[in-house]
């Protein structure tokens, strides 16, 4: 009841309506050269500074053209500007972390942390980011933890525990989470793979038992991989 209660959450529109704005323009740039999508992206970017598929989609393209040094110029303006600002660290956070500079990552993620409350989208990327430095720079990621809010605290413990397959614990961490929060697509994603964890597990049980019981010597194990 509880997860039907989610999914029957009020959907929002305006997210609904730049979803299909930018489906559309997606599609209308597929067969265009690379460096035509990138100037469109860039286009409708700043028509619309605080959506985030466009920053992710424009940093896929430059990755895809090799052109990291331009995806780190172009990311580096952004960020200059307060409309701009929180997205554009996050995209030079995944540029440094693609370059192995954890040290510099870890700056431009703070900063966009810093900047209001960031999305479910950018805590689960500074959650993953966390888990490969877990045991090296503890003290710096407890710093970057502390701009989130109680509730995305809560949703960092959640990743955290499934990056590092407690399944258990990060389920119990999402139900901890108002339904409003849970609406969210990341946090429904990650609640639907633990859910379904969560029956493959079951049914490993279940069949090892039965297997046990009447002695089978062949027992078929479900994978959730």
């Amino acid at each position: 009841m509880y997860f039907t209660d989610v999914i029957t959450q009020p959907r929002n529109i305006s997210q609904e309506t730049h979803l299909k704005d930018f489906y559309r323009l997606l599609e209308s740039i597929h067969s265009t050269s690379a460096t035509g999508r990138i100037s469109t992206l860039q286009a409708f970017l700043r028509d619309n500074p605080n959506f985030e598929q466009v920053y992710l989609k424009l940093l896929e393209n430059y990755l895809l053209q090799n052109s990291i040094q331009s995806a780190k110029l172009y990311f580096e303006q952004l960020a200059l500007d307060s409309k701009y600002c929180r997205n554009g660290r996050w995209m030079l956070a995944k540029i440094y972390t693609y370059l192995d500079n954890p040290d510099s990552a870890f700056v431009a993620y703070y900063q966009a942390l810093r900047y209001g409350q960031p999305s479910p989208a950018l805590v689960r990327d500074f959650a993953e980011f966390s888990q490969r430095l877990q045991g090296k720079q503890d003290s710096l990621i407890d710093r970057g933890k502390s701009c989130l809010s109680q509730q995305k605290q809560v949703f960092y413990a959640a990743i955290l525990n499934y990056l590092n397959q407690d399944f258990d614990r990060a389920l119990k961490e999402i139900l901890k989470l108002p339904k409003t929060q849970i609406h969210d697509l990341y946090v429904m994603q990650l609640l639907g793979f633990c859910y379904l964890i969560a029956f493959f597990t079951r049914m490993n049980r279940l069949y090892t038992n039965f297997a046990q019981f009447f002695d089978l010597k062949t027992a078929k194990t479900y994978s959730y991989k």
